[in-house]
């Protein structure tokens, strides 16, 4: 038995779904975000985008494997709270298992299965709150979101290493169409590991970003979207390029400790995922495609972050900026340092 973790869920067209050398078996455990809300439309109005699936989605996920639906997510509540409590309801009268929320009964933050060895796994659905969502720190009524931030996951993070219970963080971070992480992802990653977390897995960004070796635990940053079909804007319909219809689906067997990464490509017209080992991360420096595995990745986004910190320090340490260095400056220079090297709560 394997867990597998795919992106970004949100289907609007009709009709079935074709899939092409699917790695899941019967008995694994899949999940996926879902995207939006059930029974609605979407849209862009007002400068927001509103985020929808029709009811022929539940049955593609079905058709898909999916088994666990994360709703921790900055598009649950565009149409409100009653709403989100339809698509929760929804989901779980299909057969899903709906986490990465809290309500009036508690917090339904995580779920806890077993491996056939006996290992215990405790997967958390969280989301941060600059995404847009309503999360449990923004409010505290009615139907929201587990927060990424929250003293809660990092104290379920730090009793499960004690226990040796397995953590795995599903998070909404980061900033959209983007392909490589932001300073904070990185820094809350980091505070993740730290904390416990063997496995921490990304999406939101609607693009593969890299990923990241930290100690012993792995990082994936964004997996992608997994199936996301075109909707309204106020040109017509969003045609989407193809890297938002390109993703990475990982599957972690936790009793043999190993990752399994796969590509997954979305083709709307034809209604078809088609799996395959070609796993790459692209990255572009100064407009040059790369293209990389796991491990170089994993290597080259170090040097990276190196540079960019290296070219902002000549910036700042010309002789003529630091002779016009004043407060606006150094509030500048003081929120770098903070996605740098992050802030302890």
């Amino acid at each position: 038995m394997k867990a597998w973790f795919i992106g970004d869920f949100s289907v609007r067209g009709e009709g079935d779904l074709s899939l092409l050398d699917s790695p899941f078996a019967p008995g694994d455990i899949v999940i996926g975000n879902y995207e939006g809300v059930v029974n609605e439309v979407s849209k862009f109005e007002k400068n927001k985008v509103y985020l929808g699936q029709g009811l022929n989605s539940l049955t593609l996920a079905k058709r898909v494997g999916v088994t666990h639906f994360g709703v921790a997510n900055n598009h649950v509540h565009d149409y409100g709270e009653r709403a989100f409590e339809s698509l929760v309801n929804a989901l779980k009268a299909s057969g899903f298992e709906v986490v990465g929320f809290r309500d009036k009964s508690g917090s339904h933050s995580s779920v806890t299965f077993r491996t056939a060895a006996g290992r215990e796994v405790e997967v958390f659905f969280v989301v941060e709150a600059e995404t847009g969502a309503v999360t449990d720190l923004v409010s505290q009524d009615g139907v929201r979101c587990c927060d990424a931030e929250s003293e809660e996951l990092l104290g379920a993070l730090a009793k499960n290493r004690k226990h040796g219970v397995t953590s795995v963080v599903y998070v909404h971070w980061g900033e959209t169409n983007y392909r490589y992480p932001s300073w904070k992802m990185r820094r809350l990653a980091n505070e993740y590991v730290l904390r416990g977390a063997r496995y921490v897995v990304g999406h939101h960004a609607h693009v593969v970003q890299g990923c990241e070796k930290k100690g012993s635990s792995d990082v994936f940053y964004s997996l992608g979207n997994f199936i996301f079909d075109e909707y309204a804007s106020r040109k017509g319909v969003l045609r989407l390029p193809d890297e938002n219809r390109d993703s990475l689906v990982i599957g972690v067997d936790f009793d043999q400790n190993s990752v399994e990464l796969v590509r997954a490509v979305y083709d709307p017209v034809r209604r078809e995922i088609r799996f395959s080992r070609d796993v790459g991360f692209l990255f572009r420096l100064y407009s040059y495609p790369l293209r990389f595995d796991s491990k170089g990745y994993s290597v080259f986004i170090r040097f990276y972050f190196a540079f960019r910190l290296a070219k902002r320090a000549v910036y700042w340490l010309h002789p003529a900026r630091i002779r016009q260095v004043g407060p606006r400056q150094f509030g500048a220079l003081s929120a770098m340092l903070i996605k740098l090297i992050g802030r302890n709560k």
